[in-house]
Formats: structure tokens, sequence, C-alpha cells
């Protein structure tokens, strides 16, 4: 290696050390202020999911739970070894860097496609890209199924480019296992299904025979079959799990209240810059890119314009489910943007590495100075919920508040959604057999009330004389919370 090429790979090698630790910093910075600020409504759903699995109760026959059962069960685990499940304890804390490892294993799978694709700085850049966008940002550590199903489908696409270029069948076997436990963390996954399917029929097409196809394709079922088998025999979700899964995702939900020009409101501010360097990206990558790498770029696009397909078929659309595309349009901005800066043909490096840099430390400085959560704000609620005695079983709609003072609902009532409401998944029949048995309801502000059924309001009056007013929220309870800082809350017998 001659004196150049040693330098040049030690300013990559930096610039990565820069980057990962950049990274890193953006991501442990916003969970330990978590405490601060308001999570997503997932969040509190996943939270009292694997609260509830950890403590022994069965997910889909005593927990209610819409997605695969691989991803609850992973979480589940640091609140059945550890102690305290509220916000804090070091159950809910381990649970936390749980996701924001399966946050930055997102980022290294994607610029591992990009390394394979354009060489290791544009493999940098694409991870400080997916890393510094709101909403990876924001999920870093918040409960969800996204995280883990993009990490494993991302990991499915990284293993079949390098079954491609090595011709190694193992690697199409671990690209099957990783969609499989895609697939057993959220649906999302299918949408890399057909790129998976591109490089293995481009195979054929290079000259190699349908034969050598076949056997690629039977190498990536046989991980598929083991892998699924793995996660039934470890899980063994019991048969009501096909009800809840599949048929609650296909019943009519033309009920729920959403905006969808409110949503597309929330998103225009930094997807409008992202789809734009990544359409200015992909016609550089396509045009500039060695004619080897074409099948495994149109892999990657494929897998970003199925974003528009998603949108059209899936409601309502939820930011924290734009992760999943936003893996393939990162590679595409790295891979062209490489490619951009090569085509100048320029003697001087410094400028890119200069600008890699910045945004290494953009990325890390944002994570103190940019906001991307309201403040959660509820201290008088607070002050009676953390009156009520340990182990207090609550119905509300606001499960991640409840779970913040260390209180449970009932695990059948952990989801509370509006798709599940809509969908008739949830009858108010239930509701009331719920709020009978439980120690005191808990109902949310109007604007994210889920809970609004003429019968089971009438339900929690009767059941429930005493009740507080405070930020919003409305808390029944049948007897006086002995606190003072909440009994100014107090509107009720």
């Amino acid at each position: 290696m001659t004196p150049l090429a040693r330098s040049r790979s030690a300013v990559t090698a930096w610039l990565w050390v820069l980057s990962a630790a950049a990274i890193v910093t953006s991501f442990l910075v916003r969970t330990a202020g978590r405490a601060a600020v308001r999570p997503d409504f997932d969040d509190g759903v996943y939270w009292q999911t694997a609260w509830a699995i950890g403590a022994g109760d069965r997910p889909y026959a005593e927990v209610f739970h819409a997605q695969p059962p691989l991803f609850p069960a992973i979480i589940s685990v640091p609140f059945a070894l550890l102690p305290g499940a509220e916000a804090g304890a070091p159950a809910e804390t381990a649970a936390r860097l749980v996701m924001v490892g399966f946050t930055l294993l997102i980022v290294a799978i994607a610029a591992g496609i990009t390394a394979l694709l354009a060489g290791a700085r544009a493999a940098a850049l694409t991870a400080l890209v997916i890393a510094i966008l709101p909403p990876v940002q924001r999920y870093c550590y918040q409960f969800g199924a996204d995280l883990p199903a993009t990490a494993c489908a991302g990991g499915a696409l990284l293993a079949a480019l390098r079954a491609r270029a090595t011709g190694n069948r193992w690697w199409w076997s671990a690209a099957g296992a990783s969609m499989a436990l895609a697939l057993g963390a959220k649906l999302i996954a299918i949408f890399v299904g057909p790129s998976l399917l591109l490089l293995l029929l481009a195979g054929s097409l290079r000259g190699r025979g349908p034969r050598r196809a076949l056997a690629d394709l039977g190498a990536a079922a046989a991980g598929f079959a083991a892998a699924c088998l793995a996660v039934v025999l470890l899980i063994r979700p019991p048969r009501a799990a096909l009800a809840q899964i599949v048929n609650f995702h296909l019943q009519d939900t033309s009920g729920i209240r959403t905006s969808p020009t409110g949503t597309l409101t929330d998103l225009v501010l930094w997807t409008t810059p992202f789809v734009l360097a990544i359409v200015a990206a992909t016609i550089a990558a396509l045009r500039w890119r060695v004619p080897a790498q074409r099948t495994p770029l149109a892999a990657v696009v494929l897998w970003q314009v199925l974003v528009v397909p998603f949108g059209l078929l899936h409601s309502p659309i939820s930011e924290h489910q734009l992760i999943f595309f936003a893996v393939p349009g990162a590679v595409l901005i790295g891979t062209g943007a490489t490619a951009a800066w090569r085509r100048l043909r320029s003697r001087h490096r410094w400028p890119a590495t200069a600008a890699l840099a910045v945004l290494a430390l953009l990325c890390a400085a944002q994570a103190w100075l940019v906001p991307l959560q309201p403040p959660i704000g509820v201290p008088a609620v607070r002050a009676c919920l953390d009156g009520l005695p340990d182990g207090a079983v609550l119905v509300s709609d606001d499960q991640q508040l409840l779970a913040r003072a260390g209180l449970r609902t009932p695990p059948w009532l952990a989801d509370t959604s509006h798709v599940r409401l809509a969908s008739g998944y949830l009858p108010d029949s239930r509701i009331i057999t719920e709020i009978e048995a439980a120690d005191g309801v808990l109902l949310a502000p109007p604007e994210r009330a889920r809970f609004d059924s003429p019968q089971v309001l009438d339900r929690v009056r009767a059941d429930f004389p005493v009740r507080y007013a405070a930020d919003g929220y409305q808390l029944f309870l049948r007897t006086p919370v002995d606190r003072p800082d909440c009994a100014a809350a107090r509107v009720g017998p």
C-alpha cells in the first residue's frame, strides 16, 4: 500500500470513528431525556404488553397483540428478569437500551449495504443520513415493532447482496432466516421481499442458469423455514394469534378518526428534502455506477418505490412506519452522492471529508438542540397516580402514562388503539367487563380520547364515584387519594 493510500485509509477510519461516536451519542442523549417528552401512543401499548408478558400473561390469549410474536417476546425479557417496570426502573431502562440497539443495527446494516455498493466513505454518509432523520431520532428508544422489523429486513437484503457477490449459498440461507425474523416482528417486512426475489432471479438472467437460481432459492427457503420453526417452538403462540395478527388487519377501519392532511403536514418538513435528495441520488447512482452494480441498485430502488403501494394500501399511516422505507433512501443518497463526487474527478478529497465531519458533529449536536417531541407536562395527574397503591390496575386509553407511574392496565386492554376499536375487536361489553374488575379508570384528554362510548362512560361513573380532573385527564376511583398535592384536582364526591 502506498503512503497516499495509507493516509486515505487512516482518514476514512477516523471518519468512521467520529460518525459512530456521534450517532451513538445522539441516540443515548435522546434516551436519557425520555422522561421529559411524550412518546408515541404505541410506546405505551408495547410497554404494557411487554410488562404483562414478563409477568406471565400469555400473548394472544390473555394479552391482545395485533402483531407477530417475536418483538414482544424479546422486549418482555428485561421485564421478566429485572425489577421495576416504571419509568427509570432497571427493567424499563434495559428495555429502552434494547431499542437503541435495534436502531444502531439499522444504521449499521444500511451502511453495510452502501459499503458493498460504493465503499466505506459512502457508507459513513449513509449512516449519518439515516441517523439524523427526525423519525429515527424520535423513535430510537421508543418501544415499537418497526425497528426490529426494519433491522432484520435490511439484514436480509445485505445477506442477499453478499450471496450475489460471493456466490456462497450460506448467505442465501442467512437472507431467508433474517427475512423470517423480520416478518416475525412485523408484517411490513414483506415489502422487502420483491427486492430479494429480484436478486435471486438476476442470477439466472446473468447466464448461471435456472438450476443455480433454484438452488439459491432452496437455500433461502431453508433458512426461512428454520427461523420460522425456531420462533414457533420458542414462543409457541396459541391459535388465537392468527386472528389477531392477520384477520384483525383485514377488518373495516373506516371509522378511524385520522387526518391525512395533518399527517402530511407534520411530515413535509423532513420528507420533502429527503425525497428530493433520493431522486437526485438515484439518478446519479444508476447513471454513473459500473454495470455490475446496476442489479443491486435496482433492488434498493425497488424497496424504496414500494412506499407508494404501502401508502395506498395501509391506513392510517404513522411516522414510525416510514423508518422502514428510510433505509433504502439513505443507501441511495450515500451511493449517489459518492458517485457524483467521483464523477467530478476532483484531486482534492478534503471537501467531502470535511462535509462528513461536519455532518457527524451536527448529528450529535442536534440531539441537544433540536426537540422532536412535545413535553409531557402532566404534574397534577401524576401526583394522583403516584398516590395509588402499588399493584393497582387501571383501565385507560393512555397506557404509557400509567406505565410511567408503575401502574398496570388489564392485559386484554394493553392495546386500545383506534384500529382495534373501529375494527370491532374491542367491543364496549369487554371494556365494561374490565372496568368492573379494575381499581380505577384514567381517561385521556378529549383530543386523544378513545373511550367515548356513552355505555362505557356511564359504567365508569356508576362504579367510581370519586373523580379527579387535572391536565386534561379524568381519574375515576372508588376512594379518594390520600395526597395533599392531588386533593386540588378532585371534582367528584
